[in-house]
């Protein structure tokens, strides 16, 4: 058995082709993926958390009820299972004001949507998750 631990990788988009696609590129970079279509399907799973996840993906647009900003900006109170966590945007929102915002509130990084598999392994590159 090797002793090398495989990267793994949480996925939140509430839109299933975008959170499938993403999965299925980061499954071809060898890494564990664990997707959700909702925030509170990922915070019932954070309580079961029982070892590392090194990257978030983040949608910031989830529902009417639900944005990808309010966890930012709450990363340290209400969502401290993320606090060691590389927070990634995947956004169809492109405009810097967006933008800025979500890096002010914490994000790691930020990739516009539509995103290609060059583009997903690049910023896991860069945010040293690769």
């Amino acid at each position: 058995m090797s002793d090398i631990k495989k990267t793994t990788a949480l996925v939140l988009d509430d839109f299933e082709e975008d959170r499938m696609l993403l999965t299925r590129f980061l499954e071809k970079l060898d890494l564990n993926v664990v997707a959700f279509a909702d925030l509170y399907k990922a915070i019932q799973f954070s309580k079961t958390l029982t070892a590392h996840q090194d990257v978030f993906f983040l949608d910031l647009i989830l529902s009417a009820s639900q944005s990808g900003l309010y966890i930012l900006a709450n990363r340290d109170s209400k969502f401290q299972w993320l606090k060691d966590i590389k927070l990634v945007v995947i956004s169809g929102m492109g405009d810097t004001a967006t933008i800025i915002k979500a890096m002010e509130l914490g994000a790691d990084g930020y990739v516009i949507k539509p995103y290609s598999e060059s583009l997903i392994k690049q910023k896991l590159i860069e945010e040293g998750v690769l």
